[in-house]
């Protein structure tokens, strides 16, 4: 396991691959670099990429203080890239990484190759999910399992559901669940983070407000991925968030949820390589 040493913190990463432009990879709430189970493979074949567990998540040391932010996390990403000697890298988040990445992207642009956002959002009226999307969250997150789980309203998973069921319910449509119930439990059934490092994360999310800012990241190369099934990230958020920032690219995955990195994986692997591939081919002419 490699670690970064960071104000007396140690933080965890892995590198894969051993060719091509880097590739930093910034994953979302409470999730560690394991979530990026279906990426690896494919994008380590020709890119090098590095994945950092965020503070209080997998191998990393927790945050040194309860309100946490996204300057701080991707000041920790930074960092990690300084170390690593990297002039610029592609930079993609998922989710709450894809905050992380407009953050690091604002602080220092000139560090970013390309941004790759995926299933995330701008701050402003998108901060709250939708309210399906926003019980799952809480039940899963911040309430005791089985007391939300009742409810007609929310949930099609039996009295007493399992975190992991919710969970499912929170990243997949409920077709896609039923199609590969016992996969999905199997492959999603983990602890869960710690309780104080998703009040940070929290904290974090609730304050991501970039507001008109986002326009300074136009000149960057940039992807935006959508999913049309996410109780999560309210779809529309990501099309207003390839407006802001002036996105080259807006895909908008019609059948995915929230989990679109697992559902859709070979889509989404092909569009990031094609948006890796289309930027280091037009500043390699220059």
């Amino acid at each position: 396991m490699a670690y970064l040493e960071r104000n007396g913190r140690r933080l965890h990463f892995e590198l894969d691959g051993s060719q091509g432009s880097p590739v930093l990879m910034l994953m979302g709430f409470g999730m560690s670099i394991k979530g990026w189970l279906r990426q690896r493979p494919a994008l380590a074949s020709s890119h090098r990429l590095v994945l950092l567990d965020n503070a209080g998540i997998g191998g990393s040391d927790p945050p040194p203080r309860r309100r946490w932010s996204m300057r701080d996390m991707a000041a920790d990403a930074l960092t990690l890239v300084d170390a690593l000697e990297l002039p610029s890298v592609h930079v993609v988040g998922v989710s709450m990484g894809g905050m992380i990445a407009q953050q690091l992207a604002l602080d220092a642009p000139e560090r970013v190759r390309s941004l790759s956002l995926v299933v995330t959002h701008p701050g402003g009226r998108f901060l709250l999910p939708p309210l399906r999307g926003l019980r799952l969250f809480a039940q899963l997150n911040f309430l005791p399992i089985g007391r939300l789980a009742r409810s007609p309203k929310l949930s099609n998973s039996p009295d007493g559901a399992k975190p992991v069921d919710t969970l499912l319910e929170l990243l997949f449509p409920m077709p896609y669940i039923e199609s590969r119930r016992e996969e999905l439990q199997r492959l999603f059934s983990y602890p869960p983070s710690p309780a104080a490092t998703r009040l940070s994360q929290l904290w974090a999310v609730l304050a991501h407000q970039p507001g008109a800012r986002l326009s300074l990241l136009s000149a960057i190369p940039s992807l935006v991925v959508g999913a049309a099934k996410d109780v999560l990230i309210e779809p529309k958020a990501s099309e207003v968030l390839a407006s802001r920032i002036n996105a080259q690219r807006f895909v908008l995955m019609p059948q995915a949820g929230h989990g679109v990195m697992f559902q859709c994986h070979e889509a989404l692997n092909r569009h990031l390589l094609e948006h890796f591939a289309e930027t280091d081919a037009t500043q390699q002419a220059r």
